[in-house]
């Protein structure tokens, strides 16, 4: 026997644009699509928005598209610590172990996305 899920609630609403995902893209789709004032519905598989984000680097031009609606600032507030040594250890204690025998020719950029967001605080 297999348990099955209660049927999502069905919805009848009428909206310009349809955002379909709530990662990264759709919610900062969504964000500008509001600050356009554009009637628009966000849908995900998902209650919330994860504690475990898959994105781990805002690349530069993510990071001018969010200062342009103007939320850069808090995002690297909330986001932006000093890299410790033993952040640099752990990386390079991962390298020398067997559980990285698949990563070849990679850049690793061990710097909590300072590189790209500036220091905290800037």
């Amino acid at each position: 026997m297999t348990a099955t899920s209660p049927a999502p609630a069905q919805v009848d609403e009428t909206v310009d644009v349809l955002v379909v995902g709530g990662g990264g893209a759709g919610l900062t789709a969504s964000m500008l699509l509001a600050g356009l004032h554009v009637d628009h519905l966000l849908v995900s598989a998902f209650p919330s928005t994860s504690d475990l984000p898959k994105a781990h680097v805002l690349n530069q031009r993510t990071m001018e598209i969010l200062q342009d609606a103007g939320v850069a600032d808090a995002i690297a507030q909330h986001s932006t610590r000093f890299c410790e040594p033993e952040d640099i250890a752990n990386v390079v204690l991962f390298l020398a172990s067997d559980e990285s025998r698949a990563v070849n020719g990679a850049e690793i950029m061990v710097d909590n996305a300072a590189l790209v967001m500036g220091p905290a605080g800037a």
